[in-house]
């Protein structure tokens, strides 16, 4: 049988507003206009770049954590020796997810999302937010999206707060039930959990565990509150953990975890994830109704253990609009 979630107007909408920093003693953060991207700073030094000029999706590239170890790949934005060349739609850290049959995710076919505009920098709050268009071949709008990205860093981490909010602005919308989305990260492949010889990736040093206990790839399509990847990268240690927010919808999300680096917070995909019945975790939006999600990605120079992981998550939980 087929099953949609019929969502009301006011469903899981949450305000967009401060955060509350993971750790204390926070530094202090710069963001500015850099020519076609806005880039963001942790005490002169770049943490990362906003790039939603000349490009099918908006994306964040590079991102730099503590002791500027680099924690996303490179590729598709330029080629470096010991990278996969596969899937050039994982960009760094990203938003994509199939809508109304309309791939949004790869954004093959002539799909794309296009910022409108000039993002909103507000610096008190160090936030970008851009409002999109998700346009599909035909150059219709098919829906349109507001995402708040907010930065922040202490002596030990960096982090990026995503507040996405989807809205049927158009029509109707389906947000359909697919594996591929919609929050996503493509690590450096030093977190990978499998190497690629054939892609030229010789050795990985990552793992992961969830907040259920799993470990490894048993993680792809589970529910879980927060992913934890740590290892080295280019030989020093670091750790990536991702947060879900209790607030969200089909919270603790499933995962579109893969062992080759990408990791994305996807609760619509439930037919591959949980081997439910075709569309059972797709969403119909009617005109005017808005989906909200909101997750945190914190990054760490040091080895993080599961202890750290449940206590930044518990802040995380007891955050609200106010960052209190």
């Amino acid at each position: 049988m087929t099953r949609f979630l019929f969502l009301s107007a006011t469903f899981s909408v949450i305000a967009i507003g401060a955060y509350v920093a993971p750790l204390q003693g926070q530094q202090a953060i710069q963001i500015s206009q850099q020519n076609e991207t806005i880039a963001v700073s942790v005490g002169g030094e770049l943490f990362t770049a906003y790039n939603f000029t000349d490009t099918a999706k908006p994306f964040l590239y590079p991102v730099l954590g503590p002791s500027q170890i680099r924690m996303t790949r490179d590729f598709p934005m330029k080629k470096t020796a010991g990278e996969a060349d596969d899937h050039p739609h994982h960009k760094s850290i990203w938003i994509g997810h199939e809508v109304n049959d309309i791939d949004f995710w790869t954004c093959r076919g002539g799909a794309k999302i296009v910022v409108d505009g000039e993002p909103t920098i507000d610096r008190e709050a160090n936030s970008i937010t851009a409002n999109s268009s998700w346009i599909d071949a035909g150059q219709n709008v098919v829906c349109r999206d507001s995402t708040k990205w907010s930065f922040g860093a202490d002596e030990k981490s960096r982090w990026i707060d995503c507040v996405f909010t989807l809205a049927a602005t158009e029509g109707p919308i389906t947000i359909d039930d697919t594996k591929e989305g919609t929050v996503a990260i493509r690590t450096h492949p030093d977190l990978r959990l499998n190497p690629d010889a054939r892609r030229g990736v010789e050795k990985v040093f990552g793992n992961v565990v969830n907040s259920q206990g799993t470990e490894g790839v048993e993680t792809w399509g589970q529910s879980s509150a927060w992913l934890l990847y740590s290892g080295t990268i280019e030989s020093k240690p670091a750790s990536l953990l991702i947060l879900d927010h209790p607030t969200n919808f089909r919270y603790p999300t499933t995962w579109h975890a893969r062992d080759y680096g990408l990791i994305s917070a996807n609760p619509f995909g439930l037919h591959d994830f949980l081997e439910m019945e075709e569309h059972a975790g797709a969403v119909k939006l009617a005109k005017g109704q808005s989906l909200t999600l909101r997750y945190r990605f914190v990054f760490f120079a040091e080895a993080v253990n599961v202890d750290d992981a449940k206590s930044l998550h518990a802040k995380f939980s007891n955050s609200d609009a106010n960052g209190d």
